[in-house]
């Protein structure tokens, strides 16, 4: 969970941030002189319109019954989300193969961490870089491989995946290979 949280006087958590998504997606097929080779563009940006003012710190400091993080009245709210993919290629037909670049920018109330993206670095408060390409081996089974290339964008944040405040972290990079089989 990546999202912020606050914690009330028992001690219960909530989230910081209520969520109201606006969220505009632009889904693109451009025909090319071969018929499987498409280019798919995908462009995307989201607004939390129910977002806080600002965000909390990752510093905790101890209250009455519970933790409670300070505000960080320098920073806006952290409520957008930016990204594009582009791709040629596709997967539909047996030996099809697709190739794809995507780029996002998601700061951390921008959506429910637990819905977003689940392979990429962290949910939320993030700047992530997938290059990616699929292989339709069967007219049931794609065989994909992803390199993902991502980093924190503020460890500053409560719940940042860096969990060390003022630390710039470094670019994580892993790969992944998929065979995915559909029935």
């Amino acid at each position: 969970m990546t999202n912020a949280i606050s914690f009330d006087a028992a001690g219960k958590p909530h989230f910081y941030s209520g969520f109201d998504e606006l969220d505009f997606i632009l889904n693109n097929t451009i025909k090319t002189g071969v018929a499987r080779f498409p280019v798919n563009l995908l462009l995307e940006f989201e607004d939390n319109l129910d977002a806080a003012a600002h965000p909390l710190s990752n510093a905790a400091v101890s209250g009455n019954s519970a933790l409670s993080f300070p505000v960080l009245t320098n920073l806006k709210s952290q409520n957008k989300e930016y990204g594009f993919d582009l791709s040629v290629g596709q997967t539909k037909n047996k030996n099809d193969v697709q190739f794809g670049y995507s780029w996002y920018r998601q700061e951390q109330d921008s959506v429910l961490a637990s819905i977003a993206e689940s392979d990429q670095r962290a949910p939320t408060n993030i700047l992530q870089n997938k290059v990616y390409a699929g292989w339709k081996l069967r007219p049931n089974t794609v065989a994909q491989f992803t390199w993902w290339y991502g980093r924190v964008l503020n460890s500053n944040l409560e719940n940042n995946a860096a969990k060390v405040a003022g630390v710039q972290e470094p670019w994580l990079t892993r790969m992944q290979y998929d065979l995915v089989y559909t029935f």
